[in-house]
């Protein structure tokens, strides 16, 4: 199922059913390039999930672009998982890894509970996702608020549970990330019985 072999510039990575789960040529230069177009949303953000853990080299990109972030990797694979932390001991000391087997075992993790009460972001590298991409999809959901379960996933952790949430604002939400800023956004919207676009604000629009 797994096929470990080098790239062209000599580095090491890894097929999944026969695709590729990073670049083929030079990882790490992908990886670099991948954390640059990020790099805007991600510097202050001081605590980043990263939703896939592929060959690693994004990890690593984001560990020597970002250093000072605290990074919470989630793995759903865990031959992919002892890989990285063969491949790249000091960054597997540098991070917090998260091993699941499905979205119930994301959502009840201590350590899950504990970084989404905090200011955070979500990193999606796609093809690391390809090898459970509907575990991934549904962590990215959850950790977004893309729907009312998320939402209320969120919202209870976070200790905001009396607003009467509605699903409109889920839909429109565009950032990558989900505050604490946004659920009380929110919940001071909630006195109108209909919202519009023009009444709910992106991530992106809130921090600026």
């Amino acid at each position: 199922m797994f096929e470990r072999m080098d790239a062209r510039n000599g580095q090491q990575i890894f097929k999944f059913k026969n695709r590729l789960l990073c670049s083929r040529v030079n990882p790490q230069g992908e990886a670099f390039e991948f954390i640059e177009s990020q790099f805007a949303r991600l510097e202050d953000v001081p605590n980043i999930f990263v939703v896939g853990l592929g060959c690693g080299y994004h990890v690593k990109a984001l560990l020597e672009r970002l250093p000072a972030k605290r990074l919470i990797v989630i793995s759903a694979n865990a031959y992919l998982l002892n890989q990285f932390k063969v491949l790249f001991p000091i960054e597997s000391a540098m991070i917090e890894i998260i091993e699941v087997q499905d979205l119930r075992s994301f959502t009840e993790s201590a350590l899950v509970k504990e970084y989404v009460t905090k200011f955070y972001t979500t990193l999606v590298f796609q093809p690391a996702t390809h090898t459970e991409p509907e575990i991934y999809s549904s962590i990215e959901s959850m950790l977004l608020g893309r729907s009312e379960v998320a939402f209320r996933w969120l919202a209870q952790l976070r200790g905001q549970m009396n607003a009467p949430l509605t699903p409109e604002p889920i839909r429109i939400l565009k950032g990558g990330a989900l505050s604490i800023k946004d659920i009380l956004f929110f919940e001071s919207q909630m006195e109108c019985v209909r919202m519009t676009k023009s009444q709910i604000l992106t991530l992106n629009e809130l921090i600026k």
